[in-house]
């Protein structure tokens, strides 16, 4: 009897033979599984590579931006060593990739840098400072180990360069390649896996895990660098690594470097751990299976077909899905037993870390392309970014015949605020007005902070230039109230320029110049005041920008292109010279001699007034000096401003220089104007109280224009008057001013003080001031200015001609008899 013919045997067998397409499936789908986990395997090292082959290119571009908003700093430009090293250690807690900030100056030495510096590093030799010197942009540098931080670093310069072309600074960005392995770590690539960065000689620059015993190493003869460098373009390969182990291995080329070469990036995954969970799920499988092979004989294979093959196949579905890119599959099987549920939870977990980890990325990149179009302190959009708006703005406009308008606006005496409270208040005080501008545009339009204490707007989709006078309006308004910053009430006006597309330029760049240079305008002028752009105002604008660049040119050479010129000051009761008023003068190589009325304004705007002040105060010194020793003993008088005042530093620079010079402080006597001691009056006050314990005397210059009180002048450890040659002029013939000078000379002496009259230049003048107790004088009559030399002989004649003349006259001597 055969061994099937009974019904039992053949129903066995009929499940039996039932099962093997079962089991055909499930050996198929293990190993499709097999080779997906493998293909998957591959596909996530090469994401990886690529991923950080296009994470360099946009660190790359991230800092050049970066560097090029750093090169214009002040800090850099002027190369203030500590609070740019400060600056750049604040930015590098934001950019943990850089291994370090700095910048470098002309003479090849690093004079800024965030890492701190432990002896005088030079970095001139560097490839990528000659580069960035020699290019004059952005430069990439060689791979190599840092000087300063020792660690192996891809370094990038952008060069600094002031407005005469000369080179100020380059500014450095010093790339940790050990980064790379944080992409390692965040990857969570299986154990025993591999990340090395290779270069065309074979020598490992980084590899993770373990970078401090593989760096610097060279394997040229191995089979994984053979491999890399035979195939430039990148691919994968199974092959024993360095350290002798078998590994899937994906490269690709990560950066040229300027010379020519190349660094590769390879990762190795082991072959063995990236399947070993997939041969644990194939194991469990046939055991599986083995059961369902007996209980399939006891249960209909339909029961077999719906708990085992529906399951499979919604993972195979969501296998492919996520192979062609969608990362938000998930299968719904997570909540299933046995192997099906822990190879879904497991698909499902890695289909959501792919996600989030791409998801991570567009947030690292979004947070880049900030960095690079808006300010850092107050969150606005920068020089760039407005640019960017205003061409748009511009081309919309053109499109539909309307306008568009830029305007600057720049806060008038910021410095101040900087000077007397501190940077951190200027800060916020920036904030504060940004965030109040920001309630004073529409929405459509953008604001922007341009640098310093500097705001740009860009106002859309005007039909006529008239209609800006009512945003005009609304800008004013907004400075209306004071801005309350650290418990002070501070009154902010702004000067602000305003160009209009098409009138006054059609690119944004020239918009753009056109606006500053109205804005410029708008602040010579006194501050708080609007001015449209007209095309005189660029050449004024050069003029200025000539000027000042000029100042900084001529302290900082020593070609002796400022000089003093002295104009005597003589006694109406001896006819002898007493004093001598110091004069400041500029011989500019190219202008000559430039007036103090044109360049004091802009170096006091600018702040370079404190320096010049100081060169202008040792050289009176000095001369005063000299003169002592040839038996003059003249007080030499020099003029201060406001600007110097608010100088903590004024104080101890006096006497520092007295110091220095040896001059006898009773020789020295400092000038001031009536509208300084209005502006700071305590700051002033304190600076004067302090002043005079050196032994020199104190004269208010060009009194009678500033509107003080006699009160105040009382409290004050003053020693002259200078009546304002304006009263003077007109003594003899008006008077209104005969008057004021009799007061003032009265006042003056009522409070012991002594007068000096300016601007005399007629008999008549001086005999009015000598009748009616005048202490000194000053004018043509008696002395043009001119240099030490030349009025050496004034000074030294006894009694000057004018006295004798005016002792001589009839007039003089009916008055002495009466």
């Amino acid at each position: 009897m055969p061994i099937f013919s009974g019904l039992r045997a053949r129903l066995q067998l009929f499940l039996l033979l039932a099962m093997l397409p079962s089991l055909a499936l499930v050996l198929y789908t293990t190993f499709h599984s097999w080779k997906l986990t493998e293909a998957y395997t591959r596909d996530e090292t090469t994401r990886l590579v690529r991923f950080a082959a296009s994470d360099y290119q946009r660190l790359v571009e991230g800092t050049r931006h970066l560097l090029g908003a750093l090169a214009s700093v002040s800090e850099v430009r002027e190369r203030r060593g500590a609070s740019c090293s400060a600056l750049f250690a604040h930015f590098k807690t934001g950019y943990p990739h850089y291994a370090n900030l700095g910048a470098i100056g002309p003479d090849g030495y690093i004079f800024c840098s965030a890492v701190p510096l432990t002896e005088r590093t030079k970095a001139g030799d560097r490839s990528y400072f000659r580069r960035a010197v020699e290019t004059r942009d952005f430069a990439i540098g060689d791979y190599q180990i840092g000087r300063i931080t020792g660690m192996p670093v891809v370094v990038f310069a952008y060069p600094s360069f002031n407005n005469a072309g000369r080179l100020r600074a380059v500014v450095f960005a010093a790339l940790d390649l050990t980064w790379l392995n944080q992409l390692a770590v965040r990857a969570r690539l299986p154990a025993d896996s591999t990340l090395t960065l290779l270069d065309d000689k074979g020598t490992i620059i980084n590899r993770y895990p373990e970078p401090e015993k593989w760096i610097g190493k060279k394997y040229p003869e191995t089979q994984l660098v053979q491999t890399v460098l035979a195939n430039p373009g990148g691919g994968t390969t199974e092959l024993t690594g360095l350290d002798g182990k078998e590994r899937l291995y994906t490269y690709a080329p990560l950066f040229d470097t300027p010379r020519g070469g190349r660094v590769h990036i390879t990762i190795g995954v082991p072959r063995d751990v990236a399947l070993s969970e997939l041969r644990q799920v194939l194991a469990r499988t046939l055991g599986g299976f083995a059961l369902a092979t007996f209980f399939t004989l006891v249960i209909a294979g339909y029961s077999g077909r719906i708990f085992l093959m529906r399951p499979v196949k919604t993972l195979i579905g969501a296998a492919h899905r996520l192979g062609r890119g969608d990362l938000r599959v998930r299968t719904g099987l997570a909540r299933m037993g046995g192997e099906i549920g822990e190879l879904a939870r497991t698909f499902d977990e890695m289909a959501e870390s792919l996600q989030a980890r791409e998801a991570r990325a567009q947030q690292a990149e979004s947070a880049v392309e900030h960095l690079a179009y808006h300010d850092a302190l107050t969150g606005l959009p920068n020089r760039l970014l407005l640019l960017d708006r205003l061409k748009q703005a511009a081309i919309e406009a053109g499109r539909h015949g309307r306008h568009v308008a830029m305007i600057c606006l720049d806060m008038d005496r910021f410095k101040d605020v900087n000077d007397s409270l501190g940077h951190g208040t200027g800060d916020k005080l920036l904030k504060t007005v940004a965030e109040r501008l920001t309630q004073c545009v529409r929405p459509g339009d953008t604001l922007a902070r341009l640098g310093d204490d500097q705001f740009g707007i860009v106002l859309t989709d005007i039909a006529k230039p008239d209609d800006i006078g009512f945003v005009q309006q609304k800008l004013k308004q907004c400075f209306t109230q004071a801005f309350r910053t650290d418990g002070h009430d501070l009154i902010v006006t702004v000067s602000a320029g305003i160009s209009i597309f098409p009138i006054d330029g059609e690119d944004p760049d020239r918009l753009m110049r056109n606006a500053e240079a109205a804005m410029y305008q708008a602040a010579e002028q006194g501050g708080n005041n609007y001015r449209f752009y007209s095309s005189e105002m660029s050449v004024k604008t050069a003029e200025r920008l000539r000027i000042e660049t000029g100042l900084h040119q001529a302290l900082e050479g020593e070609k002796g292109e400022f000089l003093l010129h002295y104009q005597p000051q003589v006694s109406l009761k001896t006819g002898v010279a007493t004093g001598v008023e110091a004069l400041l003068r500029w011989r500019h190589p190219d202008l000559g001699l430039v007036s103090p009325a044109t360049f004091i304004p802009i170096a006091e705007e600018t702040g370079q007034i404190v320096p010049i002040g100081e060169w202008a105060l040792r050289a009176a010194c000095v001369q005063a000096k000299a003169w002592h020793g040839q038996g003059l003993s003249l007080r030499v008088s020099v003029n201060l401003s406001a600007r110097q005042f608010l100088d903590a530093s004024l104080v101890e620079t006096v006497k520092r220089i007295l110091a220095e010079t040896g001059v006898d402080p009773r020789l020295l006597g400092l000038e001031l104007t009536e509208s300084a001691l209005i502006q700071h009056d305590e700051t002033v006050s304190n600076a004067l109280h302090d002043l005079k314990t050196t032994g020199l005397s104190i004269a208010i210059d060009d009194f009678g224009t500033g509107y003080s009180s006699l009160g105040y002048l009382k409290r004050l450890p003053i020693d002259y008057l200078k009546i304002d040659q304006s009263f003077v002029r007109d003594i003899a013939t008006d008077k209104d001013d005969a008057t004021i000078v009799v007061t003032v000379i009265a006042m003056a002496h009522g409070l012991g003080m002594k007068v000096i009259a300016e601007g005399v230049e007629t008999d008549e003048q001086l005999q009015f001031l000598r009748e009616h107790g005048c202490d000194e004088v000053q004018g043509f009559l008696l002395a043009r200015p001119g240099s030490a030399g030349e009025i050496s002989g004034f000074l030294k004649e006894k009694r000057h001609p004018r006295f004798l003349k005016i002792a001589s006259s009839p007039k003089h001597r009916a008055r002495k008899t009466r």
